[in-house]
């Protein structure tokens, strides 16, 4: 787990990814190669001024992370009123990073309910790529 502190266009960011293999079950292989889960908290200025943490999945493969909106894991556990200054941001991501194991728990189940939603609705294609059992 590493954590990057940079400055970006609204003022400080920070941003940890981690890998999470246990989730790949979920995805597995797709066309184009195995798809890796990567869990990313970053801490940032909003879009409405408030100092916010977002937790997400992405699928990396090859260095390119990619990410369905509406379909991958994505919660937004703090969003303060605050200045986006380095402390601040460093304070608020360091409180998420506490609760990492949390986080990594709400992704399995999040995974989890979407396959069994999915199951009984599936195709043979899905089948065929090891998606469903």
């Amino acid at each position: 787990m590493e954590t990057r502190y940079s400055k970006g266009r609204s003022g400080q960011e920070a941003r940890t990814r981690l890998e999470m293999p246990e989730l790949n079950q979920y995805r597995g292989t797709l066309p184009g190669g195995e798809k890796t889960a990567r869990l990313t908290i970053s801490t940032s200025k909003g879009y409405r001024g408030l100092l916010s943490t977002t937790v997400s999945v992405a699928w990396a493969d090859d260095g390119v992370e990619t990410f369905a909106i509406f379909g991958d894991f994505m919660i937004h556990p703090i969003r303060e009123q605050a200045r986006c200054t380095e402390k601040a941001v460093r304070e608020q991501h360091e409180r998420a990073l506490a609760q990492v194991e949390h986080y990594k728990g709400l992704a399995r189940e999040f995974y989890a309910a979407k396959r069994r939603r999915s199951c009984p609705r599936c195709c043979s294609t899905w089948r065929a790529l090891g998606l469903c059992r």
